[in-house]
């Protein structure tokens, strides 16, 4: 007794350790989200800052810089215009330049063609030689304007460069000046998305990428290799569903990793972070561990306790109650309880005493209440420990035992439940726990089986009338009440799993019948003559010279004939002899007169035409319509 409550509470110790570790484990996981949740906020809020307040400076720099291109432009012009012998001499040029601290110098005809400048290899360049010359274009006969043009690849080098030019007063040249835009360029080289990306991810150990939105590529990350990736190839799941402003959370994996993300979108961007699980949970189990240490020490003090107050006070009582309910287990039922250590098992003694009474009683009560029930069951308890057997009075009438039988199985309980499971075998079984247990007169017991401890309870209830009841009233929905063939929701039900579940390796056809002159018979002799004339076909289909068929009356004039796992010639044997009776089989009416059979058919074989229900029935309907249809023509276009 003491070492299986010893085994208890360890068994609750345990438990209990392992709940509340499980409870401190998501407690650190939803933390760890959560934290991780404000960091990405907080980082997204310092992204979006950074980019507005550079892309403000970068702007004020590259207008200073423009700026600065256009007054440098007007000094050259004004000592062109001032010393205009100059202009073609290649030195004077370049100390012209040189003083205005610029790098390139060219002066242009009105007509817009270098023709002087620090650079003779681009004489002969005019504002029509390339896009970025072209730009320059609008300045021809315009003597009011001065351009500045972006940072951009000249048309004869393709180095980045910023021109700008202006004419002079007397209107003979445009001058230009080129600039190498370092400043711009380092200005635009630190506000990179990636630039900031590295600064942020100092202080975390997430990482960081921006995707812009129209070009659907990577153009920053503090993973140097993913920048230029296509989008798809982040393998993040959730960045097409972000609205503006919108920051979404969620697990993704990439390349079999798994990690903890956030996105946002803004402006042209998706921003996004994420964190490896591994990172992100890693605090978690060294947290959990030291818990668990602490919990464990907390709690095996209190089991420690609870057990020393039981074995003083409870155990002792429990162990000698227990001998006693072993011997009753153990057949001796005339054992008597007497356990008066406390108020509480002196009571419990007396309780068993009671029950131990009332069990024995129990078969003899049950017997007699089911003989005077009108439910014919029978209710048997076996228990293998010690081999005992206890039946009610019914239990020899449903299993068809005589009195002999059933008095000396009692005495082997053994032997009787052998007997049981050779009686209710699986060539017996009816469907589900239902056994046919005499086919000749359809006798039919459900049988339920119980384990409960160290017993088996066996239930058995004749349900012959109800098996005999479903399978009447089965028949009469299945058949027409008319011809006694199969009605259509049963040809349906039965035919549909056999061609679509292939049930059958063999051939099959679906015939489908329509009967010709119908509506005649029925206006001319009445309709009693017409259903004598409807029940003739369904005769013809019954006595079809085969047994793998299922034949059914769809309706008014319309049949229905399946034929299944057959060899192709048998049938065309079974359809000859069907058609061999079309205007040949006499049908006498009520008056007397006699008519001919005249139906029409359609044939749709299986599976070579169709392999589906609905289309071999539609294949069939359709070749069954154009032959009545050739028929009418053939009797002269009359109605059939």
């Amino acid at each position: 007794m003491k070492k299986v409550i010893s085994k208890r509470l360890v068994q609750i110790l345990i438990v209990g350790i392992l709940i509340v570790a499980g409870v401190a484990a998501c407690f650190q996981v939803i933390q760890a989200k959560k934290e991780f949740r404000k960091t990405a906020m907080d980082n997204f809020g310092q992204i979006e800052s950074i980019i507005e307040s550079n892309d403000t400076k970068l702007e004020m720099i590259k207008e200073e810089f423009a700026d600065n291109c256009i007054i440098r432009a007007r000094a050259a012009a004004y000592i062109a215009q001032q010393s205009p012998e100059n202009i073609t001499n290649i030195e004077e040029c370049r100390k012209v330049a040189s003083m205005l601290q610029v790098d390139e110098l060219h002066f242009f005809n009105p007509e817009g063609e270098i023709y002087a400048g620090t650079n003779p290899e681009y004489y002969g360049y005019n504002v029509y030689s390339g896009e970025q010359i072209g730009f320059f274009q609008q300045m021809l006969g315009d003597y009011s304007k001065e351009l500045c043009q972006v940072i951009t690849p000249n048309t004869a080098e393709g180095k980045l460069m910023q021109y700008a030019a202006v004419w002079t007063t007397d209107h003979k040249n445009i001058v230009q000046v080129g600039l190498k835009p370092e400043r711009v360029l380092k200005a635009m080289e630190g506000n990179d998305i990636s630039n900031i990306f590295y600064m942020l991810s100092a202080n975390t150990t997430a990482d960081f990428y921006a995707v812009d939105i129209k070009s659907q590529k990577v153009v920053g990350s503090t993973m140097k290799e993913w920048i230029g990736l296509p989008v798809e190839e982040t393998q993040n799941s959730i960045l097409e569903t972000l609205k503006d402003d919108e920051v979404l959370f969620g697990d993704i994996v990439i390349d079999g990793k798994h990690y903890y993300n956030a996105a946002k979108k803004s402006g042209d961007l998706w921003l996004i972070t994420m964190e490896p699980l591994e990172k992100l949970y890693g605090s978690i189990p060294m947290n959990t561990l030291v818990f668990i240490l602490c919990t464990m020490l907390l709690l095996l003090a209190v089991v420690i306790a609870v057990f020393l107050f039981l074995d003083k006070n409870i155990i002792k009582s429990i162990l000698r109650v227990n001998g006693d309910l072993k011997k009753i287990e153990q057949g001796n039922w005339d054992m008597v309880l007497c356990e008066d250590s406390l108020p509480e098992f002196e009571q419990l003694s007396g309780y068993i005493n009671s029950m131990v009474g009332s069990i024995l009683d129990f078969p003899q009560k049950l017997s007699k209440a089911l003989e005077f029930s009108e439910v014919p069951i029978a209710i048997c308890e076996y228990v293998p420990k010690v081999n005992s057997l206890t039946a009610t009075s019914r239990t020899k009438d449903i299993l068809l035992l005589t009195e002999e039988g059933m008095d000396s199985f009692m005495g082997k309980p053994e032997k009787f439940m052998k007997w049981l499971s050779e009686l209710f075998c699986e060539e017996k079984r009816y469907e589900g726990n239902v056994y046919c247990l005499d086919r000749e007169r359809k006798y039919f017991v459900k049988k339920e089986t119980f384990s409960y401890k160290d017993s088996e309870l066996l239930i058995l209830i004749n349900v012959t009338a109800e098996i005999r009841e479903k399978e009447r009233l089965a028949e009469e929905r299945d058949r027409d009440a008319l011809t006694g063939i199969y009605n259509r929701r049963a040809f349906r039900s039965y035919v549909t799993p056999m061609v679509e579940e292939k049930v059958h390796d063999g051939h099959g056809a679906i015939v489908m019948i329509d009967l010709d002159n119908l509506k005649k018979v029925n206006d001319i002799y009445g309709h009693m003559s017409g259903d004598r004339y409807i029940r003739t076909m369904a005769d013809i289909l019954a006595e079809a010279p085969t047994e793998r068929k299922i034949a059914a009356r769809l309706g008014g004039d319309e049949f229905v004939l399946f034929l299944y796992d057959m060899e192709k010639e048998e049938i065309t044997a079974t359809l000859n002899q069907i058609c061999s009776y079309r205007g040949k089989r006499e049908i006498e009416m009520e008056n007397g007169d006699k008519v001919l059979l005249e139906f029409s058919i359609g044939v749709a074989m299986y599976p070579e035409e169709e392999t589906e229900y609905k289309q071999l029935i539609s294949v069939a309907d359709e070749r069954m319509y154009e032959e009545k249809q050739q028929r009418k023509k053939k009797n002269g276009g009359g109605r059939i």
